[in-house]
């Protein structure tokens, strides 16, 4: 990818990289600001050509990645929790089924 055009994810970034099929060549993924949501596990090995990777922000930006789901919180309808003990303050909702 490039600064005008990023992959839009981690995952097509590192199928790029493997493609190279190389372990001695210097590679990297630089993440712009913001919160990346991992839909599956990112797995790095020696034979998925992962030696000499580096990953991290792009310079002076907070970068997160994260292994949750990313609720949209307007739409949940939080309720209290009631466990007998008033000095408890827990709240509950529902949540879709698929993010379980």
């Amino acid at each position: 990818g490039a600064m005008s055009a990023p992959f839009q994810s981690i995952y097509a970034a590192l199928n790029k990289l493997r493609s190279f099929q190389s372990n001695a060549i210097h590679k990297q993924i630089v993440f712009r600001a913001g919160t990346y949501f991992l839909n599956e596990t990112v797995k790095l090995s020696s034979t998925s050509f992962d030696d000499n990777l580096m990953i991290r922000a792009y310079p002076n930006e907070t970068v997160v990645i994260s292994g949750g789901v990313h609720l949209n919180v307007s739409q949940l309808q939080w309720q209290r929790y009631d466990s007998q003990n008033a000095s408890q303050n827990i709240w509950m909702t529902v949540i879709d089924a698929s993010l379980r």
